[in-house]
């Protein structure tokens, strides 16, 4: 059995036990795989309308 295959299931039952804590680490990863890719241009924001978020 493979420590990935541990660590998703252990996060789907901690889901389901609190749904923010599946929210916040999705938050992480998709954070950790955009970001680098902003800071080095890779991906180009400039044409992105955001708008008033509401906040």
């Amino acid at each position: 059995m493979s420590d990935a295959w541990i660590e998703n299931d252990l996060s789907r039952a901690a889901a389901d036990a609190n749904p923010d804590l599946f929210r916040n680490a999705n938050l992480r990863r998709t954070r950790d795989l955009l970001l680098p890719k902003l800071v080095s241009g890779e991906v180009d924001v400039e044409q992105v309308d955001v708008g008033d978020s509401g906040a």
